[in-house]
């Protein structure tokens, strides 16, 4: 089930990079795609107290490689989401630059997420 959601986000997200001109809807894309995500880590947790295995180091080293990537994915959502915001208010070239400079990261971690987590799904 976790594949089919986290598939179905990653079109989201292709379809928010897609339509970056298009304001709006690339703000309602991306919000909707870290709204998934979240909830996605919140179900994880729930069902398989991921934080608690990797803090016990239960897992292996790959899987808690993926756990990194993960987290930093979070963090670049955040990160992207105040700089987002920031451009709203004030659209300046160096905002605008360290968006998309931080979104080119986001989008290399994020694939790394998808891609590793065909993996850890079966060793957790």
């Amino acid at each position: 089930m976790f594949h089919w959601i986290s598939t179905l986000n990653m079109l989201i997200l292709a379809w928010g990079l897609t339509s970056r001109f298009n304001r709006k809807r690339h703000m309602a894309l991306m919000s909707t795609a870290f709204a998934i995500d979240l909830l996605l880590v919140l179900v994880i947790e729930i069902q398989r107290h991921a934080v608690e295995n990797l803090a016990t180091s239960k897992l292996d080293t790959f899987t808690m490689v993926h756990a990194g990537i993960s987290l930093t994915v979070l963090i670049l959502y955040g990160v992207m989401a105040y700089l987002g915001i920031k451009i709203t208010k004030s659209d300046t070239p160096e905002i605008r630059a360290k968006h998309r400079h931080t979104g080119m990261a986001f989008v290399v971690f994020k694939l790394a997420n998808y891609i590793t987590s065909f993996y850890v799904t079966t060793s957790i």
